[in-house]
């Protein structure tokens, strides 16, 4: 969603300076609800992918565990504000949803550099799984 109609002019200039506007499908709803659609239809698979929207932590972790199943095998993906500290809330914040995603994901992650923007390629990697001596799963 554009703000106001400044960046949406900005965004389509920026475009057709590319001459690939044939290339491009402009979406214009919220990113949850097209990733939903999107991972819903199977249909596009994409080789890179830049997460900076909302600032919001449980935002940011809906965008990119969706974008993730979207993102071809060698894709990279690139995620914006790992380091805003904008709320005084530290469970408010992107990196807490980053450092999650990276945390769960880490058999199919090779960081590539982690600053302001953290960026991983999709990798598949040998996953060990142990059980805990004396545990059982019902």
């Amino acid at each position: 969603m554009f703000p106001d109609n400044d960046n949406e002019t900005t965004f389509h200039e920026n475009i057709k300076k590319t001459h690939k506007e044939k290339q491009i499908e402009v979406i214009k709803i919220k990113s949850f609800d097209a990733l939903i659609n999107l991972n819903h239809e199977k249909m596009m698979n994409f080789d890179f992918i830049y997460i900076d929207g909302s600032h919001e932590s449980h935002d940011v972790l809906s965008d990119v565990i969706l974008s993730w199943n979207l993102l071809k095998e060698g894709g990279i993906m690139i995620l914006d504000d790992y380091e805003l500290d904008f709320f005084e809330e530290e469970y408010h914040n992107p990196r807490i949803a980053i450092d999650s995603f990276l945390k769960c994901y880490q058999t199919q992650i090779e960081i590539i550099f982690k600053n302001y923007q953290v960026a991983v390629k999709k990798v598949v990697k040998e996953c060990t799984r142990t059980v805990r001596e004396g545990k059982f799963i019902p």
